[in-house]
């Protein structure tokens, strides 16, 4: 692998994390509106 393919690669995983965390955070403010 190239250093740029390295780059993309992180990036990729950094942008799914972070993909992951906004939905786990709508889950749950879904959950506590829902059951307030």
């Amino acid at each position: 692998m190239t250093r740029d393919e390295e780059m993309a690669a992180w990036t990729a995983r950094g942008l799914g994390k972070k993909t992951v965390n906004n939905e786990l955070k709508t889950n749950l403010n879904e959950l506590i509106s829902s059951s307030s």
